[in-house]
C-alpha cells in the first residue's frame, strides 16, 4: 500500500495542491494534504488563528499525521513545498519514506539579488520574444508575476508579523538540521525568479544530503508561487516522473521549455553529475 503527503507552505492553505492532485491521484491509494496549525484553505469560511501557529504545534502534528500512516502504508513519498519542505527534511532525516519532493524548500530565505535576477531574466524573455516569435512566452512571465504578487498579497501579508515570521525561521532551522540526515532519493524544484528562496539554499542540500540519488531542475522562469504558475502542468508531470521512476530528461516540456534539469549519483566514493539543458535558442 502507497501513500504520498502533501506538505503546504507559510500562510497559505492545503488548496496549494489542488491542480497537482489530480495528476498523482492515480499513482496512490492514499493521498494526505497536510493543514498546518491556525492555517486554512483560501475559500474556508473559517478565517486563519495564527496564535495556534508554533513550530512545536506544526512538527507534533506531522509527527502525528506519519505515525497514522505507517500503520496503514508500507510506502509513503513526501512533497513540501516552501516551509513544507524544510518540514520534508525533517521527515526525510527521522522517518522512513520512499521519495522526496521539494519545492522551492525554505531551509534559508531571503533572496537579495531578487530584482537583480528578475530583470537580467525579463530582458532575455523580450529578446527571445522578439526574435523567434514568442510573444506567449514574455506575457507568460508577466502574468506569473502578478499571480506571485497576487498570492503574497492575499494569503501572506495579511498574516506576517513578527510572531509569524519567528515561527517560519524556527520551523525552517529545525528542517536545515536533518539535510545532512537525508539519505532517500530526492527531487528539488527551483524557479530562478524565487522571490525569496536563494540558490544557495538548494545548493547546500544538494551537497550535504546523504542520498546517492538527487535530482534538481531550475525552472529559468517560474518564482516562489510555483503551483499557481502557468507551467504547473509541466511541474506536476516532473514531479509524478520522478515519483514513478521514469527518465526526467525525456520528461514531455511545455511549448516554452526553459529549465535545466541536474542528476547526481553516488556510489561509495565515485560520483557522477548528468546535466541536461532544455533552452531556446536565439536566432541570430
Amino acid at each position: 500500500m502507497r501513500a504520498a503527503l502533501f506538505i503546504h507552505g507559510f500562510l497559505s492553505g492545503p488548496d496549494d495542491w489542488d491542480r497537482i492532485h489530480p495528476y498523482l491521484a492515480k499513482d496512490y491509494d492514499h493521498i494526505e494534504v497536510f493543514k498546518q496549525p491556525g492555517h486554512e484553505r483560501l475559500d474556508s469560511p473559517v478565517k486563519p488563528k495564527m496564535k495556534d501557529f508554533t513550530a512545536d504545534a506544526a512538527y507534533k502534528k506531522i509527527d502525528s499525521l506519519f505515525d497514522e500512516l505507517e500503520k496503514e502504508y508500507s510506502e509513503i513519498d513526501v512533497i513540501g513545498h516552501s516551509m513544507g519542505g524544510a518540514m520534508a527534511i525533517y521527515l526525510a532525516g527521522t522517518r522512513k519514506i520512499r521519495k522526496l519532493v521539494l519545492l522551492a524548500p525554505a531551509i534559508s530565505y531571503l533572496r537579495f539579488d531578487f530584482f537583480f535576477a528578475k530583470n537580467i531574466e525579463e530582458d532575455r524573455l523580450k529578446e527571445i520574444s522578439t526574435k523567434n516569435g514568442y510573444e506567449q512566452l514574455y506575457k507568460n512571465s508577466q502574468t506569473d508575476f502578478q499571480n506571485s504578487l497576487d498570492v503574497f498579497f492575499k494569503r501572506i501579508l495579511p498574516y506576517t508579523n513578527p510572531i509569524t515570521l519567528l515561527t517560519l525561521s524556527k520551523i525552517s532551522e529545525i528542517g536545515k538540521h536533518f539535510v545532512d540526515k537525508t539519505n532517500v532519493p530526492f527531487l528539488i524544484l527551483w524557479g530562478k525568479l524565487d522571490e525569496f528562496i536563494p540558490e544557495s539554499g538548494i545548493n547546500e542540500i544538494m551537497e550535504k544530503s546523504l542520498s546517492s540519488t538527487k535530482y534538481r531542475i531550475d525552472y529559468d522562469n517560474y518564482g516562489h508561487a510555483m503551483l499557481y504558475l502557468s507551467g504547473w502542468k509541466e511541474i506536476a508531470e516532473d514531479i509524478r516522473a520522478f515519483l514513478n521512476d521514469e527518465d526526467l530528461f525525456e520528461t514531455k516540456s511545455s511549448d516554452y521549455p526553459m529549465k535545466t534539469v541536474t542528476k547526481i549519483t553516488s556510489k561509495k566514493n565515485e560520483e557522477t553529475t548528468i546535466i541536461k539543458k532544455y533552452k531556446i535558442d536565439i536566432k541570430q
